[in-house]
């Protein structure tokens, strides 16, 4: 279980603290109170986020509270109103962060996709026959869910890039000598 789960939680520790991340936690300036922009911005990707997850693992899994209680549910009818909220929450992003905060929507969803796509390893493929009984193998479409994960990935690494503050021009660091 441990060789499936570090490289998600190292890909999660290295997308949280970032050089951008710990510049925003060690500023000494007093940050602003969030106004209502920022709030709905943080809204539209949070629901964007929650929902191409659950369009995506609608797909995947086709269990859960969300397929129990919308038995008809497509997950084309949330992957829509997902890419509106995720176009939404760019629009209202500050100028300078918009293509940042849009690749780390997606990049978080691609984390957690990938989380569910290792874990559906074990009820998804013919290790299930090393599982306790009740468990019974589950058929889930690889290679849609791993074309359209990698393909969100590839988005929002462009995006984490294009938004990427510009290199300082400066002398080359040098590491001290402590011997």
């Amino acid at each position: 279980m441990l060789l499936f789960y570090l490289p998600q939680v190292l890909v999660s520790f290295a997308l949280l603290y970032n050089r951008l991340s710990s510049d925003f936690l060690h500023s000494r300036a007093r940050p602003k109170l969030p106004g209502y922009r920022s709030a709905a911005c943080f809204a539209c990707f949070a629901v964007s986020c929650a929902l191409h997850f659950w369009a995506m693992s609608t797909v995947t899994i086709r269990a859960g509270l969300l397929v129990y209680l919308l038995p008809q549910l497509r997950p084309l009818d949330l992957l829509v109103p997902a890419a509106v909220l995720l176009v939404a929450g760019i629009a209202l992003s500050t100028r300078g962060k918009r293509a940042w905060n849009g690749g780390m929507t997606l990049m978080v969803f691609s984390v957690a996709m990938c989380g569910t796509l290792v874990t559906c390893l074990s009820i998804g493929t013919s290790l299930v026959r090393y599982m306790p009984a009740p468990f019974q193998r589950v058929s889930i479409p690889w290679n849609t869910m791993t074309m359209y994960t990698g393909v969100a990935i590839g988005v929002a690494y462009l995006l984490l890039q294009s938004g990427r503050p510009p290199r300082r021009n400066g002398p080359p660091l040098t590491m001290p000598d402590f011997l």
